[in-house]
């Protein structure tokens, strides 16, 4: 069983800037409309779903810039770009990017929390990633409708700042995950957190980081 250790601020960090990946297109995406719920009955009502009807990808817009968006940034006395979002995030790194793909289509995209897009990316491999997504679904065995949500940490970018930087990547992505489910009941959507992490695959999304797969879900429409 892998032991990780407790993470630790460097007393000495480093400037890594933000991977950079080779962007084909971008979508515009749509913005959220306000809905009549209070948040203690999405709190409430909120639940894990396996079945998924398709869904539009201006709902995925409001989603993604609900969950996800980045609000403000600014360069830290480290150097370091720090981002605020509606998550926590070790440092305000953020260094989690949000991967999303239709199990309809063979492309792969990387939300752009800044300019709130889709930007569809360059990859090395798509019947590698398209085996990956396929065994995502499987998971679920209900339909295929809905888009795979794929959390992949920047780990470079993360180690520049702490030492043994592991836990504090597993632990962002599950608080992105748990605002995402909580999105997805506000917005009258099915949610679900998968097992797979996926970092076999990651290779094929860059090469010019380390990028670790930490975690998986499913966001598609209510029946």
């Amino acid at each position: 069983m892998a032991i990780y250790k407790d993470p630790k601020i460097k007393l000495i960090t480093s400037i890594k800037e933000r991977v950079a990946y080779k962007v084909r297109n971008s979508i515009e995406l749509a913005y959220p409309n306000e809905q009549k719920i209070s948040f203690l009955d999405v709190l409430e009502n909120r639940h894990s779903t396996r079945e998924f009807a398709p869904m539009s990808i201006s709902d995925l817009g409001g989603f993604l810039y609900l969950s996800c968006r980045t609000r403000s940034s600014e360069r830290g006395e480290l150097g370091l770009v720090n981002e605020k979002r509606n998550y926590p995030s070790a440092g305000a790194l953020h260094s989690i990017d949000v991967i999303v793909s239709d199990n309809f289509s063979s492309n792969w995209y990387i939300y752009n929390s800044r300019q709130h897009t889709l930007d569809e990316i360059s990859v090395a491999d798509r019947e590698e990633l398209q085996e990956f997504k396929e065994s995502c679904f499987n998971i679920l065995g209900n339909g295929k409708a809905g888009y795979l949500i794929w959390y992949v940490c920047d780990f470079e970018r993360l180690a520049c700042k702490y030492e043994f930087p592991e836990t504090l990547a597993f632990r962002e992505s599950g608080g992105l995950s748990a605002i995402q489910s909580l999105v997805s009941e506000y917005l009258n959507m099915s949610f679900c957190t998968l097992g797979a992490n996926g970092s076999q695959y990651v290779t094929c999304l860059s090469e010019q980081s380390k990028l670790l797969g930490v975690g998986t879900a499913i966001v598609g429409g209510k029946f």
